[in-house]
């Protein structure tokens, strides 16, 4: 009897240890998350202004920043009910924020300190862009520069990118095409964009001096063959300032193809484009432009034999007239060979 009792507490001493366990506590994600998950939650700032404060729970945990906890960037908020926030407006709350994520992205905080938005930051220009301005810090995914173009870029620079639309580069991107240049092809050089730079930066990939070998790195063709017409051998040779580039010609956000109906190199338009440079440009002055493409048999073929005639023409006379010149110092050498034997003969 006495051993049957001692086999039934056996059993029921453990069941009621956990009964009477103490729960798990939740974790300080799934404690925000109780609040923050209701939808349209807002609070007010001290301006007056409102942020949102709602967090969709599936998106964020699926997000870069998943795995972290709410304080990990929230570090002032410990406790329930946690302080209010210390930022007085919008803007500042913005700015404070995004520095705390040069924490664990410090190439990507290096990057944008020397870029043309870390600049403007340090030298007052509070609206420059920040982290949160082109990241979402509760659904963060693998940055796509070329489908978020008009969610990040567009909200600072509308004229800019309503052009682009409207170019060869951005019609491509809408058509589907992943390797159509974006902003960062062109305004980065090594297409980051965290390294962005303005054109009015001396030695940026879209600086004056750097637009030819930026375009090149696409068309490689067109480089080349511009490398060899007068435009581009005055741009070789150091002639900023006064040499035209891809962008005079094909502009800069809004470049188009050179026979597309907008496209500022098409016959009816070149007079107006070339006037940029050249005053008193007329219809005939037009009809001597070439293109990027040397004269061939198939482009050009007046031009081309033309100018086969002028170098084998200009070749020949500069050969005959060294010829001319040595065969007269020639004769030269050999009267004088003769008078000085005829004079030892003599003695």
């Amino acid at each position: 009897m006495a051993r049957s009792w001692a086999l039934l507490l056996a059993t029921l001493l453990p069941l009621s240890l956990l009964a009477f366990r103490p729960q798990a506590q939740p974790q300080p994600q799934e404690q925000c998350l109780g609040c923050h998950q209701a939808p349209g939650l807002v609070f007010s700032l001290p301006s007056g202004e409102k942020l949102p404060a709602s967090v969709d729970p599936k998106v964020y945990k699926a997000s870069r920043h998943g795995a972290l906890d709410c304080t990990s960037c929230h570090q002032d908020k410990t406790g329930y009910p946690h302080t209010p926030t210390s930022y007085s407006d919008r803007n500042s709350y913005r700015i404070g924020m995004a520095q705390g994520c040069g924490g664990c992205h410090p190439q990507a905080r290096e990057g944008w300190q020397g870029s043309v938005h870390g600049r403007a930051m340090a030298v007052g220009n509070t609206g420059a862009a920040v982290c949160t301005d082109c990241h979402r810090p509760h659904a963060v995914f693998p940055p796509d520069l070329v489908t978020q173009i008009s969610s990040t870029c567009n909200s600072c620079h509308q004229p800019t990118v309503q052009s682009y639309w409207q170019s060869v580069h951005g019609r491509l991107v809408q058509g589907g095409r992943r390797d159509a240049a974006n902003c960062a092809d062109c305004h980065s050089r090594d297409q980051r964009v965290h390294t962005m730079e303005s054109g009015r930066t001396p030695g940026s990939s879209s600086s004056e001096q750097e637009v030819p070998r930026t375009c090149g790195r696409c068309h490689p063709k067109a480089l080349e063959t511009y490398e060899t017409t007068f435009h581009g051998r005055a741009w070789r040779l150091g002639t900023h300032g006064g040499a035209p580039t891809c962008i005079d010609c094909h502009g800069s956000f809004g470049v188009q193809p050179v026979h597309g109906p907008e496209g500022t190199a098409v016959s009816e338009r070149l007079i107006t484009t070339c006037a940029q440079c050249h005053r008193g440009v007329t219809p005939e002055f037009i009809k001597g432009w070439l293109g990027h493409e040397e004269p061939s048999r198939k482009h050009f073929p007046w031009v081309y034999y033309a100018e086969r005639l002028l170098f084998y023409l200009t070749t020949s006379v500069l050969a005959f007239g060294i010829l001319h010149v040595e065969l007269d110092l020639l004769r030269w050498w050999v009267t004088r060979r003769k008078k000085t034997g005829d004079g030892e003969g003599k003695g």
